[in-house]
């Protein structure tokens, strides 16, 4: 049985970053560079969680281990001194003639994991398209602990990206249904999918998507009518136009 949050603790400051990734195959390793900045500059936000819709870090070609390696230690870098969960977007990777779609996790300069996407959200055509290779799956597929949940201001965690919720990857594949919060990073989730939800009573779920792009957040609660169940959560700040606050109990 999950525990009842703790009346004591400060509410979660979730940063929801509204920004465009729907053409992302047309994008250069400048605006990869431009995202990274902006980045830097919503830490400076006293934020515990900050959200960046999904293939952020994708430019117009496919990166090599290497090179994500080095774009999750610049992540790193800039991290340092700010005890915020990161999740900065995915970055489409090649390794030995497939394609995977990862997204590295930073917490204050350490790297606490990749997320790799589990589902088709349209990579087994796209990635032919785009970039000739096919698409490999789930990287971390024989890691011996599931990369999709982190602990983190005394919270549980769960991370997916975009077709993972539509398809329940925390909840159905890896049996997780007790989260404090669960976060989609996505292009193309247009609403919440309940039957995907693995919070508690009194957990929130945050998508933040890249299609339109925009930010949506649902707290789940004790259901009392069939109609029931969830209710939405505005945000209490707005910065610069692009990044939204919202202030979690969970």
């Amino acid at each position: 049985m999950h525990d009842e949050p703790s009346s004591d603790r400060a509410p979660l400051r979730v940063g929801v970053l509204r920004y465009s990734t729907k053409y992302f195959g047309m994008r250069t390793d400048a605006d990869v560079d431009a995202v990274i900045d902006r980045i830097a500059g919503c830490l400076d936000h006293d934020l515990d969680v900050l959200m960046v819709p999904e293939f952020a870090l994708t430019a117009d070609r496919a990166i090599t281990r290497d090179e994500a390696d080095s774009i999750t230690e610049r992540l790193r870098e800039l991290s340092e001194g700010h005890d915020t969960l990161v999740l900065p977007g995915s970055y489409i990777m090649q390794e030995d003639g497939y394609l995977y779609n990862l997204m590295p996790m930073v917490i204050d300069g350490e790297v606490v994991g990749e997320y790799s996407k589990k589902s088709d959200g349209g990579e087994l055509e796209w990635c032919y398209d785009y970039y000739g290779l096919p698409y490999g799956w789930d990287y971390n597929k024989d890691a011996e602990t599931y990369d999709g949940v982190v602990e983190h201001k005394g919270r549980s965690i769960g991370v997916e990206l975009c077709m993972d919720y539509a398809d329940a990857a925390l909840k159905d594949r890896a049996g997780i249904d007790e989260l404090d919060l669960q976060l989609v990073v996505s292009c193309g989730i247009s609403h919440t999918h309940h039957k995907a939800t693995a919070v508690h009573d009194k957990g929130h779920v945050v998508i933040c998507d890249g299609y339109r792009p925009y930010a949506l957040v649902e707290q789940k609660h004790e259901r009392r009518h069939w109609f029931d169940g969830y209710s939405k959560i505005r945000p209490v700040e707005r910065i610069d136009g692009d990044l939204m606050v919202y202030e979690l109990d969970a």
